[in-house]
């Protein structure tokens, strides 16, 4: 079975890991005892706490540092028989992180899911889980299953089809006639305007498509709009039709949120809005759903659309690479020292009245006005060390200045 990457130990058919090098002989592999809606695995590890040792556990070691960038949420689910016990979880190998939680109720299974972002960067190769810390009572047998890392919730740029990390690969049609092929992400047919990236989704109507046909992608993390309730998405359509943005939990009685708007261009990209303002303040969904041309059927011939950069909430879409985002159509930012640790100074950005910061993932991490000036210091001391895009634009909102810098 090949291997599925983010997936630690299964304790089945995916154990994606180098050597248990820590815990190894209080471990093994059984049959589930307790299966329940909280875990329906046939087979699961059970762990044998021993006496007298406060830090005693599991350590599972990697071949390649942890790639944190996008999924840095480490979920475990644990069974126990005591309550209120203590756990800690240690990356280490590099710069070591260490966060300590508790497993509320005894005799039931328990999902942990542990926010390991400020360790992306980190060079960590080992994976610590310590069962009861800090106690010497040992002596109790838990069991552990499903040990994975997973993204944080969808907000910002969540799906650019440049890399794996980054895109709904996942998308899957239905209610689609006789197409029967599988969704493609292929090259952009019309890399100009508001869409020049390499690559961009592929949506197909059947000939004999069905009323309501599309295409849905089931996500391993909720969608959050952090406030900001709106989607964004690029269309390019060779015809003026509408195009259905929908969020979801498919068969849970929590209401979905369905928005429609209209494209205005044919055979050019521009960029659509959707009001998401009737979405719930916490976030309930995790089914993302598009309709082109919503309540109509197939038109007697295949129909192709294409849509790129989807953005939950704020930020865009910006680049990973000069194949996501072309500055050459903008002015370029001058910015020093590159890379920078404190103080990033900022010139050359004549009719630019408006400065924002983004990340590797298009989120928005700062915004601030120029006031008319011509130079500007941004403390960028509270970032994260990575790539940066910093993006100027003028007093109609337009793009008109681009730079990249590398904060350490």
């Amino acid at each position: 079975m090949a291997p599925v990457a983010n997936i630690v130990d299964d304790f089945e058919c995916q154990q994606n890991y180098s050597e248990i090098f820590y815990g190894g002989s209080d471990l093994k592999t059984v049959n589930n005892p307790h299966l329940e809606p909280g875990n329906g695995s046939t087979r699961v590890g059970e762990y044998s706490d021993p006496v007298n040792q406060p830090y005693a556990g599991i350590g599972y070691r990697f071949a390649q540092p942890l790639d944190l960038t996008v999924s840095n949420q480490l979920k475990v689910k644990i069974y126990s028989p005591l309550a209120n016990v203590p756990f800690m979880f240690k990356l280490q190998g590099g710069q070591q992180v260490e966060i300590f939680d508790t497993l509320p109720k005894a005799n039931e299974w328990h999902q942990f899911t542990i926010d390991f972002s400020p360790a992306k960067d980190k060079g960590n190769t080992e994976l610590v889980i310590f069962f009861n810390v800090a106690s010497d009572q040992g002596g109790q047998t838990y069991f552990i299953d499903d040990v994975r890392w997973s993204r944080a919730d969808y907000t910002g740029c969540v799906s650019d089809f440049e890399t794996p990390v980054t895109s709904f690969g996942n998308l899957t049609y239905f209610n689609n006639g006789t197409y029967n092929q599988p969704f493609e992400i292929v090259a952009n047919p019309n890399p100009a305007g508001a869409n020049t990236s390499s690559q961009v989704g592929k949506f197909v109507e059947a000939a004999d498509a069905g009323i309501y046909f599309g295409m849905f992608a089931e996500l391993e993390s909720f969608i959050n709009f952090k406030g900001a309730k709106q989607v964004k998405m690029k269309v390019h359509m060779d015809h003026i039709g509408t195009v259905t943005a929908k969020t979801e939990i498919f068969g849970n009685t929590t209401p979905p949120v369905e928005v429609t708007v209209a494209n205005t261009r044919v055979n050019e990209w521009e960029e659509l809005t959707f009001d998401f303002s009737g979405a719930s303040d916490d976030p309930v969904h995790n089914r993302f759903t598009i309709f082109f041309d919503i309540a109509t059927t197939g038109t007697g011939v295949n129909v192709v659309s294409y849509f790129d950069d989807i953005v939950i909430g704020a930020g865009i879409c910006a680049d990973t690479s000069l194949s996501i985002f072309d500055p050459r159509p903008l002015e370029a930012l001058n910015v020093s020292p590159n890379p920078v640790t404190d103080l990033l100074r900022v010139d050359h950005f004549q009719q630019v009245d408006r400065l924002e910061i983004f990340n590797t993932l298009g989120q928005r991490v700062a915004s601030l006005n120029t006031s008319g000036d011509q130079r500007l210091e941004i403390n960028v001391t509270r970032f994260p060390a990575g790539m940066y895009s910093l993006l100027g634009y003028n007093s109609q909102g337009r793009p008109v200045g681009y730079a990249k810098f590398i904060k350490q």
